[in-house]
């Protein structure tokens, strides 16, 4: 669903993962009691330095235990709650065209332009698929 994947990245702002691990690391531990050299440095930059496997092990878990408030839209995270207004958004324009082809269609019927109504049925059954793939969309 590339069109809505675009609607909630143009909506909403980007997430900094990597830049709030950090700061979660660096608010919890603190290297000052160690003292010498690294009683000024950050633990999240000693702990990627000495081990960095340990370093993307703890990103990965912290990411997900972000999954309550973060979704993952095309490999970037999005306040959930703002990712899903902006769904709701793009959804409820969909449904809006859906409408409109709708009453083409009817007013075509009506006027017993058979092409036109082919054309906006047409037009009105594609958009509402689009409707249905971007509820089902997973945020």
């Amino acid at each position: 669903m590339k069109t809505l994947i675009e609607h909630i990245t143009s909506q909403c702002s980007a997430i900094n993962a990597g830049e709030a691990y950090d700061d979660m690391l660096d608010e919890i531990y603190s290297l000052e009691s160690v003292g010498g050299p690294f009683a000024y440095m950050s633990a999240s930059k000693v702990l990627c330095e000495v081990d960095p496997t340990a370093y993307r092990c703890g990103f990965s878990d912290y990411t997900d235990s972000q999954r309550e408030v973060w979704a993952e839209v095309d490999g970037n995270y999005y306040n959930r709650r703002d990712a899903e207004k902006a769904k709701e958004e793009f959804i409820s324009e969909l449904q809006a065209k859906a409408d409109a082809h709708e009453e083409a269609a009817n007013a075509a019927s009506r006027n017993q332009d058979k092409a036109a109504m082919d054309d906006a049925e047409i037009l009105f059954n594609a958009t509402l698929a689009e409707v249905k793939e971007a509820e089902g969309f997973d945020l």
